[in-house]
């Protein structure tokens, strides 16, 4: 009997080690029983849990407010740029008014220049008629002073007949008229041709 009883005091001492050790303990209070979570508790491997987890959320915590500013950067780089690609395009739509104004311009200096160009060729027309018109005067006057001179004494001009003074005198008369113009043709001719008209 006494073997049984050893036996039955062996097993009652041995049997809740037995039993104890036979149940695995997670570190995890989410996988554990009573006997997990109490083997937590007392070896601290729960709190060291906790902290640690409580170490990752600050840690995102913080990644999260630096990637918040870094948000917020990029958003007023984003607004600046915005800004500047703005002024930029005001800039570049003034130049190219800037140019085509230039360009009207330019084109109007280009057409008064074509007639300036125009009318001072008709001015030097002009002059050259006028010059004609001289010579020709010059030599008719010329031509009438050796005819006068060559032969004796004339005849009585026939009635209603120019005499050579009455037409010299209106030749000379004629060539002032040219001359007076040819002043104002030389003037203009020469307004025309000063730089930058």
């Amino acid at each position: 009997m006494l073997s049984a009883r050893l036996y039955r005091a062996v097993g009652i001492v041995l049997l809740p080690p037995a039993v104890l050790g036979a149940c695995q303990v997670s570190q995890d209070p989410r996988d554990g029983g009573f006997i997990s979570g109490v083997a937590g508790i007392t070896s601290g491997s729960y709190q060291q849990r906790i902290d640690t987890r409580e170490g990752e959320l600050r840690s995102l915590a913080d990644m999260r407010t630096t990637m918040q500013r870094r948000l917020e950067d990029v958003d007023a780089e984003r607004r600046s740029a915005q800004s500047e690609a703005r002024s930029l395009r005001a800039t570049l739509d003034e130049l190219a008014r800037q140019a085509e104004k230039s360009r009207r311009e330019l084109a109007a200096l280009q057409n008064a220049r074509q007639v300036r160009k125009e009318r001072l060729a008709e001015l030097l027309e002009q002059q050259q008629s006028i010059t004609r018109e001289v010579v020709a005067i010059q030599q008719r006057n010329t031509a009438m002073i050796q005819t006068s001179t060559s032969t004796p004494a004339p005849a009585p001009a026939p009635v209603g007949a120019p005499s050579i003074d009455r037409s010299m005198a209106e030749d000379k008369a004629k060539t002032q008229d040219l001359a007076a113009r040819q002043r104002v043709l030389d003037n203009a001719i020469a307004e025309f041709r000063k730089p930058g008209k």
